[in-house]
C-alpha cells in the first residue's frame, strides 16, 4: 500500500514517478480546498485551486492530511493491500475488522476515475482515506458490498 506524501515536493515527485495518479493528487487539493474554513465564491476557488497547483509543482508546502481528513491518504496497489483496511461492522462494539472480512460500513465510498475512495470516519476530523483500483470491485465482493452499502446510507 502506498501512503500518499504530506510533504508537497514528495508528492509531487510521487505524481512525477507515476506513484500516484494525477487524478489523486487533484482530488485531494480539491478536498482540502472545499474543507478550509472559507466563504470564498467560485472564482476564488478557481484561484485558491490553481495556487494550491502551484505549490505542488514547486514543492513550497506541507499538505496536514490529518487536520484536513482526520487521517492518512493510501493508494491501494494490490489485492492483499485490502486486508490492511480496517473498518467497524454494525454492532461491533468498535471492534475493527479487516476490509476482506466483510461487512465494513464506509462513510464515503465513491468512485472517482478508475479508484474507489473509501473513508470511515473514526475522529471528530474525519478518518483515514483509501483509494482502491475499481478493478478490485470484481475480485473483491465485500468491497462492491460496502460501496453499495454507503450508497444506500447516503439515499436513506
Amino acid at each position: 500500500m502506498i501512503t500518499v506524501d504530506s510533504d508537497v515536493a514528495g508528492l509531487k515527485k510521487q505524481v512525477e514517478a507515476g506513484i500516484v495518479p494525477h487524478i489523486i493528487a487533484y482530488e485531494i487539493l480539491i478536498q482540502i480546498i472545499e474543507l478550509s474554513d472559507t466563504d470564498e465564491t467560485h472564482s476564488e476557488m478557481e484561484v485558491m485551486l490553481s495556487k494550491r497547483q502551484d505549490e505542488l509543482r514547486h514543492g513550497e508546502k506541507q499538505l496536514d492530511y490529518d487536520y484536513y481528513f482526520g487521517g492518512q491518504v493510501y493508494i491501494v496497489e494490490n489485492y492483499n493491500d485490502l486486508k490492511d483496511i480496517k473498518g467497524m461492522k454494525r454492532g461491533s462494539g468498535g471492534e475493527l475488522f479487516s476490509l476482506l472480512d466483510g461487512g465494513i460500513i464506509f462513510d464515503i465510498a465513491d468512485p472517482l476515475e478508475g479508484y474507489i475512495r473509501l473513508c470511515l470516519i473514526t475522529t471528530n476530523s474525519g478518518g483515514d482515506f483509501w483509494y482502491v483500483p475499481i478493478q478490485f470491485l470484481q475480485s473483491c465482493p465485500e468491497l462492491a458490498r460496502a460501496v453499495l452499502e454507503a450508497k444506500n446510507d447516503r439515499n436513506g
